[in-house]
């Protein structure tokens, strides 16, 4: 087969095709649409249950190494309702992580205020029982002083110098009503300006004095190990197989496909799924995304030199992750 393939389907209907056909992959990694009217063909609380019956199915019948699943609410319950009642899976041991936005930081304590988002906000890896398949978190030390700019990122000393928020962002919008955010400012003694944004309920921070920081957009993967918890920059940086011609392929006008991630406002960027793919497949593998999106993780397989089939409900977003990845093969 090809090194990618990205399929404009329904995960719901298209599971069953890989079963009849006697498809076989080495990894499912997936973020499982859990919040209802978020994502087309996923928009009520039935349909959630049956994308999560699909990656179920896919699971018994066509994965044979791992599978990385992120859910919460309704989705995380059928889920954990089918685990405890097989035999064949198993939680590995140490690969829960969760998904951190940083907000704020007080640079006289390096005290930080961070939020959880809605996508993969609470993952796990599964094994077939009688293997030992582990997630080596060590592949992926971060992005740090790379040749074409960097950062550092002051990673705070202890879990305990954190902060979390109580609401999950995008679709939680309580922090504005709470004023959330301008307390924990006040509570570090840092000024702060805010507008009111209408449909937010609430005040904006917009900008904040010294010692205070905004953090720009960015993740920190956040492993049950605090000494394994490693920032993602939202911007795309040379590190690892991810050359400085690879990055500068991104930001070319004949590369739509590439730009599109390069330049979208979603977290989850190709350097995110660059370290997903390191740290939860091998050089080799099969990788099956139930939904694909833009082809963030598709570009990052086939920079890693993994295969990768994708299913995604949107058509355009489908055939954006075919160019995408057409036009980063051409420079590997």
């Amino acid at each position: 087969m090809a090194n990618f393939t990205i399929f404009a389907d329904d995960i719901k209907g298209k599971h069953v095709t890989f079963r009849e056909d006697g498809w076989k992959f080495h990894r499912l990694i997936a973020d499982i649409p859990s919040f209802e009217d978020r994502y087309p063909g996923a928009g009520s609380a039935g349909d959630l249950i049956d994308c999560v019956n699909s990656v179920i199915d896919l699971m018994v019948n066509c994965v044979n190494k791992t599978a990385t699943i992120s859910c919460t609410g309704i989705v995380q319950e059928k889920f954990d309702t089918w685990l405890a009642g097989q035999d064949q899976w198993e939680v590995i041991p140490n690969s829960e992580w969760c998904l951190f936005e940083p907000y704020y930081r007080s640079v006289s304590t390096n005290k930080h205020f961070w939020g959880r988002r809605d996508e993969w906000t609470y993952v796990r890896s599964f094994r077939k029982v009688g293997t030992d398949t582990s997630v080596p978190w060590s592949r992926y030390a971060g992005v740090v002083r790379v040749e074409d700019g960097g950062e550092n990122f002051p990673m705070p000393a202890a879990r305990a110098d954190i902060e979390i928020s109580a609401f999950r962002l995008p679709v939680h919008k309580g922090a504005d009503e709470s004023k959330e955010h301008q307390k924990w400012l006040q509570k570090h003694g840092i000024e702060y300006t805010e507008t009111y944004i209408e449909g937010r309920h609430g005040d904006k921070i917009t900008g904040v004095s010294d010692p205070g920081r905004i953090f720009a957009k960015g993740a920190v993967i956040a492993p049950s190990d605090f000494a394994l918890y490693r920032h993602v920059p939202q911007r795309l940086y040379n590190e690892g197989n991810i050359t400085t011609n690879i990055v500068q392929e991104f930001n070319k006008p004949t590369n739509p496909g590439l730009q599109n991630l390069q330049t979208s406002s979603d977290h989850a960027s190709v350097g995110f799924y660059n370290m997903l793919i390191q740290t939860h497949s091998d050089a080799g593998d099969l990788i099956l995304d139930p939904f694909a999106g833009a082809g963030a993780m598709a570009v990052a397989s086939v920079i890693n030199g993994r295969k990768y089939v994708g299913v995604e409900y949107n058509a355009d977003r489908a055939r954006g992750a075919q160019l995408a990845c057409e036009e980063i093969e051409k420079v590997l």
